[in-house]
């Protein structure tokens, strides 16, 4: 039972001690990436297309909405039969636009989603590059540490470094 007790003892001042002369820093990803040119850079060029495409779905929506209180007020004036008719034809307009909202939706979702794959790709290039160079053992995420204590945070250098290679991203179709 002592051997065991002195044995964990040993360990645990041996990892202590092997941890004291690790390098360790810390990286905040998120403001790394909210804070570079190249994720403002894409913000910026998906609002545009954003700002696009709800102007093109708001001419269709009005269009729709004309089109819906014509049918309105000719539904004492027509044919059972050619209201169905001119009602199925408005529903399939409105499932059209509907889609059309989704799709976009989705396509901008998919541009934001490679835009930020490419700025984490070079992030973690960068952060590669930082370790052999200044010896960094380990680099751990800062929203995964509950506590630190006389740790660098290298966030600023490597938004330096990304903000010279990378300021702006393809966000194309």
């Amino acid at each position: 039972m002592i051997r065991k007790i002195l044995f964990s003892l040993c360990l645990f001042f041996y990892s202590s001690f092997a941890l004291a002369e690790q390098k360790i820093v810390i990286l905040d990803i998120e403001k790394v990436l909210s804070s570079s040119l190249a994720a403002k850079h894409a913000s910026e060029t998906i609002k545009k297309r954003l700002d696009t495409y709800q102007l093109e779905i708001n001419k269709k929506s009005d269009e729709l909405k004309i089109e819906q209180e014509e049918l309105i007020s000719q539904t004492n004036i027509l044919t059972q039969e050619v209201l169905q008719e001119k009602q199925a034809s408005f529903i399939g307009k409105l499932k059209s636009l509907e889609k059309e909202v989704q799709v976009k939706k989705k396509e901008l979702d998919g541009l934001y989603v490679k835009a930020i794959a490419e700025i984490e790709k070079s992030i973690d290039t960068i952060v590669k590059e930082l370790s052999e160079k200044e010896d960094y053992n380990i680099v751990m995420a800062k929203s995964e540490v509950i506590h630190f204590r006389n740790v660098t945070d290298i966030s600023s250098q490597v938004l330096g470094v990304l903000n010279k290679r990378l300021k702006k991203v393809n966000v194309e179709i």
